[in-house]
């Protein structure tokens, strides 16, 4: 994922049912030079399935978790 170039930069998991370590590895990693760099990052649409992947495994509070829009 390229961070360093965007304000913002948003991850839509609509159609994402299951996140192994690799996954939540990167989404930290992008998380960690986001805030690095000044910028914002959120995971958005996350299913129940990686929401409770994210709970269970305590990274859920480490991400900014938003609903999808409409």
């Amino acid at each position: 994922m390229t961070v360093d170039k965007a304000d913002v930069v948003e991850v839509d998991a609509a159609a994402v049912t299951f996140i192994d370590s690799s996954v939540i590895s990167a989404l930290i990693t992008a998380r960690n030079t986001a805030a690095t760099t000044g910028r914002h990052f959120a995971l958005v649409n996350a299913s129940p399935q990686v929401h409770r992947i994210l709970d269970v495994t305590g990274v859920l509070n480490a991400l900014t978790v938003k609903p999808g829009r409409p």
